[in-house]
């Protein structure tokens, strides 16, 4: 069996990350560039730290029984596979992290997903039926991104109550750009003689999205704190955001209006914010709201009532 020269060519250290993920540790490897380690066989060189020699044990122990050229032939064809599998694994890590830290709906959301007071909620395949007295409007609601779908149960329950049934869609992973097609779903197992479709924040883009290859199906499209990246002709058209969002990209919303029909309607919740058009607690980056959260939901179906539906149907309020 061979003996094995280990050379220390070069030491790299994350302070911040032995700070976070390790034991407190002012030196985890008390080696220095340039130094040399003897190694024989599986037995630790004297002197050298655990860490660095759990990491080239195998390698150590393979050259002191003959192997040679570790990265060329079957080494390198290993590679070719082990480093886009080990790429694929922590993206994958880092997407479900990102996606399980989410809004979720508070108390109120889930009090307002209880039937009663004129409103029949059911569960089915695309989410929840909030159905209402009505039988000729109905409303396909996309929820904001990671933001529990239930948070916009006390908007849609005050929609059901005033004339327009609505359809709440639970998106995978709690983002509309992994569900933007729902809408068919709701479209083949419903039957109303008006649609309509809305959405909150990114949302309201992809229902934008989606509407935009749709016109057919829907007298016009609600866009809650949002805005469309794509040209909508023929829809009645309703922006409405509060004057507190900070949340909202202003550059984008203005520069997108040219998407919109030139009758498009905008509407300003005088101290609304965004996280209130859903019941899901304050969201980073937010302007504190200076109305309630009752106030700004009955602003919002007040004036979809208003503007949409007197519009698209001539039904007066």
């Amino acid at each position: 069996m061979k003996k094995v020269r280990i050379t220390v060519m070069r030491m790299t250290s994350y302070p911040d990350l032995i700070e976070q993920y390790e034991n407190p540790m002012e030196h985890p490897c008390d080696m220095m560039l340039g130094q040399v380690f003897v190694a024989n066989g599986w037995q630790k060189p004297e002197g050298m730290c655990d860490s660095a020699w759990d990491t080239l044990s195998p390698f150590v122990m393979a050259l002191s029984h003959g192997a040679e050229d570790f990265y060329e032939g079957r080494m390198k064809k290993k590679l070719r596979w082990i480093i886009p599998v080990a790429v694929i694994i922590i993206l994958a890590c880092t997407f479900f992290a990102y996606v399980e830290q989410y809004y979720h709906a508070d108390d109120t959301a889930l009090a307002a997903m209880k039937s009663g007071e004129n409103v029949e909620i059911s569960e089915t395949n695309y989410g929840w039926l909030f159905d209402g007295q009505s039988d000729e409007n109905a409303l396909i609601f996309y929820p904001g991104a990671k933001v529990e779908a239930k948070a916009y149960a006390p908007l849609c329950r005050v929609l059901a109550q005033n004339g327009i049934d609505v359809c709440l869609v639970d998106m995978p992973f709690r983002l509309a750009m992994f569900g933007y097609n729902k809408a068919d779903e709701v479209l083949d197992s419903l039957q109303y003689e008006h649609w309509y479709i809305a959405g909150h924040s990114l949302g309201g883009a992809f229902a934008a999205y989606y509407v935009a290859g749709h016109e057919v199906d829907f007298e016009g499209i609600i866009l809650l704190a949002s805005y469309s990246t794509k040209e909508l002709d023929g829809l009645s058209t309703l922006l409405i955001y509060g004057s507190e969002d900070q949340v909202l990209t202003m550059d984008a919303y203005e520069k997108n209006k040219s998407n919109l029909p030139d009758d498009f309607v905008e509407y300003i919740i005088e101290g609304g914010n965004h996280a209130q058009f859903g019941s899901y607690g304050k969201q980073a980056g937010d302007g504190i709201a200076l109305i309630s959260a009752d106030q700004q939901i009955d602003e919002t179906v007040k004036a979809i009532r208003e503007i949409i539906i007197e519009r698209a149907t001539g039904q007066p309020d």
